[in-house]
């Protein structure tokens, strides 16, 4: 069978929702790669707060082609079908990924101290916490499957 066609008979491309089992796979990989290359550049540089580097590509991975996406062939779309751009990856991560980003430079890549509830790295760990509970939430509750930062930011992930 073939798939839907527009009005001239071209073939429409159907969006069907990514998986929520792919999706969470897809940000582990995602969270994994940008940790990586943040810590492997902080490393290597020897300067501490070269480890955003890796939160940062995280706030763009969508605009990027994401390493997890692409394994688990997901796209982030805008809810017209369109790429969901720069803007739309920015707002996309900026709940999951400017925590870390925060407690890198408020701590200079000092990881162990952001488990600490009395210091500001603590605070940051707990609200990076709150706010990943409140997206995983909004995924398993929200219509298609939404998360928040997807709702915020006109966006959803479709099966390529």
């Amino acid at each position: 069978m073939l798939g839907p066609t527009d009005e001239q008979g071209r073939f429409v491309r159907q969006l069907v929702e990514g998986s929520m089992p792919g999706r969470f796979f897809a940000k582990a990989i995602d969270v994994f790669v940008t940790s990586l290359v943040g810590g492997l550049v902080g490393l290597i540089s020897g300067v501490t707060w070269t480890a955003a580097i890796g939160p940062v590509l995280f706030l763009f991975s969508d605009a990027i082609a994401s390493p997890g996406k692409w394994l688990m062939r997901l796209e982030a779309v805008r809810l017209d079908g369109r790429p969901a751009g720069l803007f739309g990856s920015l707002s996309r991560n900026a709940t999951l990924a400017l925590p870390p980003l925060a407690a890198i430079l408020m701590r200079s890549g000092s990881f162990e101290t952001a488990l600490q509830p009395a210091t500001e790295g603590g605070i940051v760990g707990c609200m990076a916490l709150v706010l990943l509970g409140v997206e995983s939430i909004t995924l398993l509750i929200a219509p298609l499957s939404r998360r928040w930062s997807d709702q915020f930011s006109g966006t959803r992930v479709v099966r390529r």
